[in-house]
């Protein structure tokens, strides 16, 4: 099991801030901490995991706005779309959530409207 071990700066001790600050990552097994570069593995090891998320109904996953903070469902939002592309927006602020372009041989997602995406697991696509 990983363990993220965190410690409040000094700000936060005064009370100018409830952010904690990241300080280490540390692994829970006898014989003490593993070296980051033992952790590390190259994109292609999270394949499996990718697979999965994407191969799912998005529309029923929730998604956290970052302009305002609400949760919507994705298929809730607002989509402004034509043939080259598509914005989905925020219902209750207009912030662009989610922009999907298509280009010749790629799709382009910009998903900086999203602070958190929760897929249910149970809408995989068959």
């Amino acid at each position: 099991m990983i363990r993220r071990v965190f410690e409040q700066s000094a700000s936060a001790r005064q009370g100018e801030t409830d952010t904690l600050r990241f300080t280490k990552l540390q692994q829970d097994l006898p014989g003490g901490d593993m070296k980051t570069e033992e952790m590390r593995l190259d994109g292609n090891a999270a394949g499996g995991v990718l697979r999965e998320v994407f191969a799912r109904d998005v529309t029923a996953a929730l998604a956290t706005c970052t302009g305002c903070g609400a949760v919507e469902p994705v298929g809730a939002l607002l989509e402004y779309g034509h043939g080259m592309g598509m914005i989905l927006r925020c219902p209750g602020c207009d912030t662009a959530m989610l922009r999907i372009v298509r280009r010749t041989g790629w799709l382009h997602v910009d998903a900086s409207g999203i602070s958190l995406l929760m897929i249910p697991e149970s809408t995989s696509i068959s």
